[in-house]
């Protein structure tokens, strides 16, 4: 999971950073709100853990502002806080998932960071071996995507993408977290790596509008999945392939079914 720390001291930084990358979350440290501010204009997050010793008694407003960031409905976390009851009472009320009090704990931080992402992104902790979403089956021991009946042929990569997505429908996902999450780099990428490969999963899974889900760019950030507000029971909408996967030239959407129902 991708999160974001706002924490004033460098040592606590590196100590909670090491943690929990070693289990298997990409952070990204702030030590400024303007600075975390700025990047969630740009990026997605799956939780802000924020240092309720740099925050002092703005611990329950800094959670109303986190809040207010246009959709992106954050989670929260508040850690090294003082262990008082009114404040623990106003941060949880402001929208506050989850408040730890001094002195931490490690192995405790894991565990309730743990809690709240299964809590609130329940979609990316499921287990079975096929997941459903509509009409598309994900079936994960085979890695294969099956579409109205019919198997749609996808490469690893768009496999590991295409379940990204469908896990986090509605939600706005950037390039850097796709980056991370799907191609395993924290470094920079060209934007047309991944633009290229959502074009053709786009087409190849028929995300259109018009159909049950779409895919769509969100200017100058990345791409939202979204589910259609009306019943899918109109013909597929598809954009016909040439050989090499991409869409043929001149290609418009059109009411071919081209998979089975």
């Amino acid at each position: 999971m991708r999160l974001a720390l706002l924490i004033g001291d460098v040592q606590l930084t590196e100590a909670l950073s090491g943690l929990l990358q070693g289990v298997g979350h990409a952070i990204h440290g702030f030590d400024q709100e303007q600075r975390l501010r700025r990047a969630l204009s740009r990026e997605s997050f799956d939780l802000v853990l924020a240092d309720g010793a740099l925050l002092g008694e703005d611990c329950a407003s800094f959670v109303q502002r986190m809040r207010a960031v246009p959709g992106s409905d954050l989670p929260v976390m508040l850690i090294n806080c003082v262990d008082d009851e009114e404040q623990l009472s106003e941060v949880l009320a402001a929208g506050a998932e989850d408040y730890i009090s001094r002195p931490l704990a490690g192995r405790e931080l894991v565990g309730r960071i743990a809690a709240v992402l299964r809590r609130r992104h329940p979609d990316l902790f499921r287990l079975e071996s096929e997941l459903i979403f509509g009409s598309y089956r994900f079936d994960l021991q085979t890695r294969t995507v099956w579409l109205r009946g019919e198997m749609i042929d996808l490469t690893e990569r768009e496999f590991d993408l295409a379940l990204f997505l469908f896990r986090n429908i509605g939600r706005m996902i950037s390039r850097g977290h796709i980056h991370e999450m799907i191609w395993q780099v924290s470094r920079p990428m060209e934007s047309r790596t991944i633009d290229t490969h959502v074009s053709r999963l786009r087409r190849k899974l028929a995300l259109l509008r018009g159909n049950e889900f779409h895919l769509s760019a969100v200017y100058g950030t990345g791409y939202r999945l979204e589910r259609s507000r009306q019943p899918w029971v109109s013909p597929l909408v598809t954009i016909p392939l040439d050989e090499s996967g991409d869409a043929a030239s001149g290609a418009r959407p059109s009411g071919v079914q081209a998979c089975s129902a």
